[in-house]
């Protein structure tokens, strides 16, 4: 993964969407968070990654013990996340 790629983090407690900072020996980072989440018409992103933190945090480290996978996220849901987080509709 290059850094600014869009990736999706699967964890222990939910998924998550954000553009690739870095890898280190114990963490993953992503800048831009978003949570995802099921909704009744699909699936939206939350603009936080818990229900007690700040909305748009500028980045987030993931601890590798609770990181399933990681992985370059969907064409279609790149396009959403971007549209989420910029506003422009691509």
């Amino acid at each position: 993964m290059k850094k600014n790629d869009i990736v999706s983090i699967v964890t222990l407690t939910g998924e998550f969407v954000g553009k690739y900072v870095e890898e280190t020996s114990e963490q993953y980072v992503i800048a831009d968070p978003r949570l995802l989440t099921q909704t009744e018409s699909g699936v939206a992103f939350i603009p936080a990654v818990c229900m007690t933190g700040i909305q748009e945090p500028d980045e987030v480290r993931f601890n590798k013990g609770t990181v399933a996978f990681v992985i370059k996220t969907a064409t279609e849901v790149e396009r959403e996340y971007r549209k989420s987080t910029s506003g422009i509709i691509i």
